[in-house]
Formats: structure tokens, sequence, C-alpha cells
């Protein structure tokens, strides 16, 4: 991979469903009603900001036909043999297309706003690129981060559409660049949260998917945290299915997926390994698997990693909590 950066699973975990539940929190009558206002004005600010992002792409797209469509005699002129290309991207600097790419994950590592930031900017660049994986990849990390946000809003039918859209982004970076082990775990991502929109046989289909991807993205680069992560999160949920699911996997294949808790526990390991304390969810998977195996000790020995950790959004609060809870257990 060509532009390398540093990467936080922080945004997708939570959503991230190959057959298990998601939690939903309830609060008194007067904070739900206040969170509910809340809800609407970013959703209201969101569609605002996207529409005025979508109105400049159109005047943009507009300007740049009217002054560079080319003469009807020009286009007499034009054999039949000649190709017409694309020359936007060759009006650009290397420099200043990497300097848009660190532009774009600095907004990405940001707050809501950025993310709304990021995904406008990328609206407007992808009209003019079309080819580059690595604008690709971002591009469906935006729409990923556009889909948390709409889902916060209330609108779950934006939600899932953007969620689709963001598969099919990420699928399109792979088809141009599948070398590219950003595409193929953004893919993955993508489709592992879809997995809370779809069935049973759906889900696991989509979690067949989402295995090949997170392992060619681990073959393509076998230094990256995340990737284990990922890895551990299918292994750990497959170990962990329900009897019918399991069921429904029989149907499916000759050979079913399976997993071990011990298989989850050594890619978590692994992700520990290459980046130490990079994501707080980790140490809590590995407290997880050890309390899974009866070995209290370790799994009390890790929890309280998870509960140390420092905590900087409201879901790395409630793995705190959750890695507490369990530690009572121990």
């Amino acid at each position: 991979m060509s532009y390398l950066l540093s990467f936080s699973p922080i945004d997708f975990s939570k959503n991230f469903a190959f057959g298990l539940g998601i939690g939903v929190g309830l609060g008194v009558v007067f904070r739900r009603f206040s969170q509910e206002k809340q809800r609407k004005r970013e959703h209201l600010i969101s569609c605002l900001k996207q529409l005025a992002a979508e109105v400049r792409q159109l005047r943009e797209t507009f300007v740049q036909y009217a002054t560079t469509r080319p003469s009807l005699d020009a286009i007499e002129d034009v054999s039949s043999d000649d190709e017409f290309y694309d020359t936007d991207r060759g009006n650009e600097s290397n420099d200043d297309f990497e300097g848009f790419l660190r532009q774009i994950d600095q907004l990405q590592s940001g707050s809501s706003a950025d993310h709304q930031d990021a995904y406008n900017l990328l609206i407007n660049k992808t009209n003019q690129i079309h080819d580059n994986a690595e604008l690709l990849w971002r591009f469906a990390k935006s729409q990923y981060q556009i889909s948390c946000l709409k889902e916060k809003a209330g609108d779950s039918e934006a939600q899932k559409l953007m969620l689709l859209k963001g598969i099919d982004t990420a699928k399109e970076a792979i088809e141009i660049d599948e070398t590219n082990y950003r595409a193929h775990q953004w893919y993955a991502i993508l489709i592992g949260t879809n997995t809370k929109n779809l069935d049973n046989k759906e889900k696991i289909l989509s979690g067949y998917e989402y295995k090949q991807h997170i392992e060619r993205a681990i073959e393509l680069n076998d230094n990256d945290a995340t990737s284990y992560f990922l890895y551990g999160r299918y292994l750990f949920e497959v170990s962990m299915l329900p009897w019918y699911m399991r069921k429904v996997a029989s149907a499916l294949f000759a050979e079913p997926p399976t997993a071990k808790i011990e298989d989850a526990l050594a890619m978590f390991k692994k992700a520990e390994e290459i980046r130490p304390g990079f994501y707080v969810e980790n140490p809590l998977f590995i407290g997880k698997c050890y309390y899974q195996m009866s070995k209290y000790k370790e799994a009390k020995e890790w929890l309280s990693k998870a509960v140390n950790a420092e905590c900087k959004t409201d879901e790395d609060k409630k793995t705190k909590q959750e890695a507490l809870n369990l530690m009572k257990k121990c």
C-alpha cells in the first residue's frame, strides 16, 4: 500500500454483529425527550450539509461542462479510433493528492461534524477521480460514518441505504486494486455491520464473505492490528453461535464455519502484540475468551486492562462498563 496511516476500529466495532443481538439502553423520559430533540437537530444539520454538497457537486459539474465541452467542429474532426480520457487527475500533483488524503484521514478521526465534512469533500473528489482505490476505500469509510450518524438520528432507512452504498464503494475499490488491504478491510467492516439488517441465512453467507476478505487483508499486510482484531471477532462469534444458527450454516455449506475460542484468543493476542493498547475492546475480548475457557485469573487480568484504559468516546465507556461487569463474575 502506497499510503499507510494509523487506524482505529473504534468507529464500527459496536455495530459489528455476525449473528448476535444489539443491546439497547433505556433512559428516563426527560432525558430521552432531550436526546430525541438533539438527534433531530443533528439529523437536520446532516441533511442540510449533504444537500449543500450535492448542490455544489451539480454546480461544479455544470460549470466544468460549460467551459470544457468541445465545439461541434471539434467533435466532427475526432477520428472514430480516438479515445477520451478524464484528465482531472492529471491537473493535480501527487503531493496535492496525498495532502488531500491526509486531510480526509484527519477529518475521519475527528468529530461528527468532521465526518460530515470528509464525506462532502469525498463526494466532490470521487466525482473527479473514479479509479483510485486509496480514495474509494476512504469514501466507503465515510459512507459508514454517515450511516452511523443517520442511525443516531433515528433514520434507519437512510442508515441502511448508506451502508449499502459503502459496500458498493468498497467493492469497487477492490476491483480497481485487489492488493489494497484497506479496501478488503472496509468491505468486511461494512458487510459485517450490515448483517444486523439480514435474516439468519444471509448473516451466515455474509459472515463467510467477511472471513474471506479479512483473511485477504491479513495476507496483504500481516502487521496490521485491526485486521487481527476483526478476524478475532469473527472467530469469537462463530465459536459462540447458538444451535439454530449452526443448523442454518450446516444447510448452506458442506463444511459449515467452525472455530474454537482458542482460535479467537490467538487473534486478539496477536493484535495486542503488534500494537499494545491500540483499542480498548481488544483486552475486553481477550478477557471474554479466558472467561469462556474458565481461566478466571487470566480473564480478570485482561479485563482490568480494559477497565483502566483511557476512555475517549462513549463507546469506550460502554466497553469499560462491560469489562467491569464481567470482572465481577470472575
